[in-house]
């Protein structure tokens, strides 16, 4: 899914003052209505009370923690990465942020794109949009406009583009995914086998780019049930024979503590693995997905900003999107 920030801003990345825009530019409201009518749009809550209303053809998601009305056509969620999770899982391909400035800041890490109308005039304002980074972002299109009797100000159409090249990926729980879940902990060779059925929808994935990353909690070594040792032992067994069918995983990443014993930000239902995946490998959330076979997979996933799929343990057959 692209996400794409779109706004109009001073001179000095002016918003607004008092929740009230500070311009009259229809030709920036036209363009906005062509950009964005079809696609899912993401605001807060302050920006969706001065609009008054869900906009027609477009998905409406407001970020608000405070309990809200039922409107017809809107979709509430208390955060960022859930207004992106909800607006995958309405199959929404482009998303457009389009305010406020808190949103846009949180936004801007996760933005693909910006359309931008620049209004070439200084105003007193109370909401700025946060600066375009130009090591970031290069500009793929412009146009000046001069003020006339329908727009009071000079302004000007720039479109800009994300440098870093992002990548989607794959995460996987190990355990009812990869290999055969047996009901406790796998503290032996013997109790190991892959669920080969599944190395062919990695294969391709991984063919269409994806990173292929392992997230699995091993609060066995905790428990002195475990040994490193073994547990590398066991992991370079899965990564050879999934090898020989032809796929190739990035990286592996493990908990070593249990919920019982240590109260750690990595194990699952956490998100941080999934967070230090994204960071190092210039991953995509909105574009990437994980799967396993438990509730605590999807949370771990969403709390990254990563759609979270839930399947039936060592039941890979029917997995394919």
């Amino acid at each position: 899914m692209k996400v794409t920030l779109i706004a109009a801003i001073g001179a000095h990345n002016e918003l607004g003052k008092d929740n009230q825009l500070l311009w009259r530019l229809p030709s920036d409201m036209k363009r906005f209505k062509e950009i964005t009518t079809g696609h899912c749009i993401i605001m807060g809550r302050k920006t969706f009370e001065s609009l008054g209303r869900a906009l027609p053809n477009r998905t409406t998601i407001v970020i608000s923690r405070k309990k809200n009305p039922e409107i017809a056509g809107v979709i509430y969620t208390e955060n960022l990465k859930q207004a992106f999770i909800v607006a995958r899982k309405h199959h929404e391909t482009h998303c457009f942020v389009i305010g406020g400035g808190q949103i846009y800041t949180q936004a801007l890490a996760y933005a693909d794109t910006l359309d931008i109308t620049h209004v070439h005039h200084r105003f007193e304002a109370d909401v700025f949009f946060p600066t375009i980074d130009t090591k970031k972002f290069v500009r793929t299109y412009h146009e000046e406009f001069m003020a006339d009797e329908k727009n009071n100000f000079n302004y000007s159409f720039t479109s800009y583009q994300r440098i870093e090249k992002r990548v989607p990926a794959l995460f996987l729980d190990r355990d009812g995914v990869l290999n055969r879940e047996i009901g406790g902990y796998i503290t032996s060779m013997e109790n190991f086998s892959i669920l080969e059925n599944i190395a062919p929808f990695l294969k391709r994935k991984q063919k269409e780019g994806f990173k292929l990353i392992v997230i699995t909690n091993q609060g066995a070594l905790e428990k002195e049930m475990l040994t490193l040792d073994l547990l590398q032992q066991i992991h370079t067994r899965m990564v050879n024979e999934y090898a020989a069918l032809g796929v190739t995983f990035d990286e592996i990443y493990y908990c070593p503590h249990h919920h019982e014993r240590s109260n750690c930000l990595c194990r699952k239902p956490k998100s941080l693995m999934v967070e230090k995946a994204i960071a190092r490998f210039h991953i995509n959330p909105n574009e990437s997905i994980m799967i396993g076979d438990h509730e605590r997979d999807r949370h771990c996933a969403e709390g990254a900003g990563v759609l979270g799929m839930v399947i039936n343990s060592n039941d890979v057959n029917f997995i394919s999107f």
